[in-house]
C-alpha cells in the first residue's frame, strides 16, 4: 500500500509532562501531552497533542510500552483510549498529527494474518 505524500505518518510517539505553568484560569487541560514526530508532504514535524486527565496520560504511557514489546491488545486498547481522547476535541481544525498518530497504531493493533498458502490441507 503506498500512502500519498501529504499523508501523515508518525515515526514515534511518546507522553511527556509539560513544564508547570500558572493555572490560575481555571485551565482544566492536564499537564500532559502526547508527543507526535511525524512525516507529512516530504518534511519531518513534531507536535504536542494536550491529554484530557493526568490518569489518561498515565494510562497512555503504560499501553504504548506494552504495545512496543509486540503486546497486540495493549496497542488496540491505546488505540482505542487515543481514540476517544480525539473524539474530545472539537471536529474543526483537528491536527494532522492525529492522523499520524492512529496510522502509526494501526499495524500494531491489526490482528495475525492467517497465512493459508503455507498451512496443511
Amino acid at each position: 500500500m503506498s500512502l500519498r505524500s501529504g499523508t501523515p505518518v508518525a515515526t514515534d510517539i511518546w507522553v511527556k509532562r509539560r513544564p508547570p505553568v500558572d493555572r490560575r484560569d481555571g485551565d482544566p487541560d492536564s499537564a500532559w501531552v502526547l508527543l507526535v514526530a511525524y512525516r507529512a508532504d516530504g518534511n519531518e514535524h513534531a507536535a504536542r497533542l494536550p491529554l484530557s486527565t493526568d490518569a489518561v496520560a498515565i494510562r497512555v504511557e503504560r499501553l504504548l510500552r506494552a504495545a512496543r514489546c509486540g503486546r497486540r491488545r495493549a496497542a488496540q486498547e491505546l488505540f482505542a483510549c487515543l481514540h476517544q481522547e480525539w473524539g474530545r476535541r472539537t471536529l474543526v481544525r483537528r491536527h494532522p498529527a492525529w492522523d499520524a498518530v492512529f496510522r502509526y497504531l494501526a499495524p500494531l493493533a491489526a490482528p495475525a494474518a492467517v497465512n493459508t498458502a503455507l498451512s496443511d490441507p
